[in-house]
């Protein structure tokens, strides 16, 4: 069943209630009459934008490469072939577009594994990066703690980083 098919049951009602109840009929309404006269052209123009900015991207740097983390060797989905979710790449504006950045303008873009995409949400691309350094120094800060007041052995630098680096 198509989405307009579906929601086209409801399209013939009226609503009177300003702001329904989420979980009401009306409300439920209201999102069909919303869904109904949307246009999917963006959302076809942003897979076009999509597309073309992984090819541009890939055709001068030759990898996919998250701009945050660092992990090397992403793989771009087309056609909704989600085999490896951690590794995929995605698009990114680091300026968000919840706070006015522009959708379609290449200098907003950022190619970011999904992994970073979903923990930056909102945030800028400077607030995110100091977040990732705060939470690195949260996590070097109690391996220490945890190292000196003698709750693990550890007899090595590398044993150390190791401990570091699986820590949550």
């Amino acid at each position: 069943m198509s989405r307009t098919r579906k929601f086209k049951e409801y399209y013939e009602h009226n609503v009177f209630v300003e702001t329904p109840h989420p979980r009401s009929l009306a409300s439920l309404i209201k999102l069909s009459k919303y869904y109904a006269r949307r246009d999917d052209s963006s959302y076809i123009r942003w897979l076009d934008f999509r597309k073309k900015f992984f090819k541009n991207y890939q055709r001068k740097h030759k990898t996919m490469v998250c701009n945050y983390c660092g992990k090397k060797n992403l793989i771009t989905h087309q056609g909704g072939n989600q085999k490896h979710p951690h590794n995929s790449a995605t698009l990114d504006h680091a300026y968000p577009l919840a706070r006015g950045g522009r959708k379609f303008d290449p200098n907003n873009i950022r190619i970011a594994c999904r992994t970073c995409n979903q923990a930056k949400g909102d945030m800028g691309e400077w607030e995110f990066r100091n977040h990732i350094v705060k939470k690195a120094i949260r996590k070097l800060q109690y391996a220490i703690k945890v190292y000196f007041r003698g709750f693990i052995n550890l007899t090595s630098l590398k044993e150390f980083v190791i401990f570091v680096l699986k820590l949550k």
